[in-house]
């Protein structure tokens, strides 16, 4: 089964798609190869975002909670300073905000594996600022 890769630097994670968001998940895996930038949210707690350009699907599975090692897309990030969609890669604990309040995303994959290397990788961008990463599809 084709899952989505996430390397920033010599780190490597490995993220399952979700069944219950099938056009969110074939949009996001056509949409790859990507160089990225990961950035700490604004609003949305121990979470990145980083913008994915074209015009994302609608909302298949609204919720508001990322939890540890998911990704969620959000349609318009623009609340959280992005242009376009906006991908989110919970490391922590996360909900999807805006400065007016709660915000709605599909989740899209799961993290195969312990959490605890991802938050390792992705924590320092709350003080060291944004990172680059590479996503692709694998499998």
């Amino acid at each position: 089964m084709p899952h989505i890769r996430l390397v920033a630097g010599n780190d490597r994670f490995d993220f399952e798609l979700l069944d219950g968001a099938p056009k969110t998940a074939a949009w996001l895996a056509g949409s790859l190869p990507l160089g990225i930038e990961l950035r700490q949210s604004i609003w949305s707690g121990e979470s990145c975002v980083a913008a994915i350009a074209g015009s994302a699907p609608a909302l298949e599975t609204p919720m508001t909670s990322v939890y540890p090692g998911q990704l969620a897309l959000l349609p318009d990030a623009r609340e959280e300073g992005v242009a376009g969609a906006g991908l989110f890669v919970g490391y922590g604990t996360a909900e999807l905000r805006g400065p007016r309040g709660r915000l709605y995303g599909t989740p899209v994959a799961r993290l195969v594996g312990p959490v605890a290397p991802l938050r390792a990788a992705l924590e320092p961008t709350r003080t060291s600022g944004a990172i680059r990463a590479t996503l692709t599809v694998e499998g």
